[in-house]
């Protein structure tokens, strides 16, 4: 597929939005590494992720591809799922302050085809709120991997939602030996991290962690 200098476009639209390879990385959640390897182009980015680009470059998919529309919904639908599977969107995840909610949403999302974990050991949840926008702005879904289901407990870094006293949340995962730190990841200063000192009597719930987000930029 002729791409017409797919890195040269995904550079020269990243430097028109004042935007570092670093924070292109962040809104799509590629690795900085491959980012450089696509506008470099010693690597070249799968269909879907080149959409991704697309979307948070605000630029068409097709004009990064440099093919026509009719072409690319031909080779769209190369790559569609013959077998999809499917999880349940459950409700809403404050990206704030913990929050109850009892939002239920009674839709089935289709999980991405390299998600390689059982669909029943997943769920999908929207993200309510603006402390996780580097990551997952307001209204986008992440896809959770149900804490029961883990092959490893959650190590400082991982992106989980948790349930404090009742109240649902989505906060990056610290832990030391004396706290466990849920802290954000926003653009705005607003946001504090909450700490909770370990023996204490606040009752802590790791419900699943993020494996994949479906962003959305406004």
């Amino acid at each position: 597929m002729e791409n017409n200098n797919l890195g040269q476009k995904i550079r020269s639209s990243r430097k028109a939005l004042n935007l570092t390879q670093s924070e292109l990385s962040e809104r799509t959640n590629v690795p900085l590494m491959q980012i450089s390897r696509y506008e470099r182009n010693v690597n070249e980015p799968d269909f879907e992720t080149i959409k991704r680009i697309a979307d948070a470059l605000d630029v068409p998919t097709t004009w990064l591809l440099g093919i026509k529309d009719e072409i690319l919904s031909e080779s769209n639908n190369l790559y569609k799922n013959p077998n999809p599977r499917y999880a349940p969107l459950l409700g809403t995840a404050s990206a704030g302050t913990p929050e109850n909610t009892d939002d239920f949403i009674d839709e089935m999302l289709e999980v991405p085809t390299f998600i390689k974990h059982k669909a029943n050991y997943m769920f999908f949840i929207k993200v309510n709120g603006d402390s996780m926008n580097k990551l997952m702005p307001n209204g986008s879904v992440a896809l959770i991997l149900k804490s029961e289901h883990f092959t490893k407990q959650p190590i400082s870094g991982d992106i989980v939602v948790f349930k404090v006293d009742n109240d649902f949340c989505i906060k990056r995962f610290i832990e030391t030996d004396t706290v466990v730190i849920f802290e954000p990841s926003s653009y705005s200063d607003e946001f504090k991290p909450l700490v909770y000192v370990k023996g204490s009597n606040i009752d802590i719930e790791i419900i699943g962690k993020v494996i994949y987000t479906y962003n959305i930029w406004e």
